[in-house]
């Protein structure tokens, strides 16, 4: 009888055991499942990120591409008024040099005339 009460309780340890082990197992199972489930989901995130950080620098690449354009377009005004203020300039500076060639030529006739009338106030003078 204590054999057999024996017995039955080394079973009972045994099936308790052979259920703890089932439960372990399950357990394991449902932990390595979930651990798989946060990979993925940390690979998901990672990509998401790695694509929002891509977007990010395709967004600033076309933000500096806009900006040099306009700086280039900026310069180019620039230096479009910067030619017509050279044209400009050089108009002025020939239409100076025309007016002194005038004034010039008016100050050497002037002082021909003036001149002539020197010398035909000395004829004057002579007769």
């Amino acid at each position: 009888a204590l054999a057999a009460k024996e017995d039955q309780r080394l079973r009972g340890r045994q099936e308790h055991d052979t259920e703890l082990a089932a439960k372990d197992a399950e357990l394991l199972r449902a932990r390595q499942e979930k651990t798989r489930q946060l990979e993925k989901r940390d690979e998901h995130a990672a990509r998401l990120r790695r694509e929002q950080a891509q977007e990010h620098e395709i967004e600033l690449s076309v933000k500096d591409a806009a900006l040099a354009a306009k700086e280039d377009q900026r310069l180019r005004g620039r230096q479009e008024h910067d030619t017509e203020l050279a044209a400009k300039d050089a108009e002025l500076l020939r239409a100076r040099q025309e007016k002194t060639r005038q004034l010039e030529k008016r100050d050497e006739h002037a002082a021909r005339l003036r001149r002539e009338q020197a010398q035909e106030h000395e004829i004057e003078l002579s007769v």
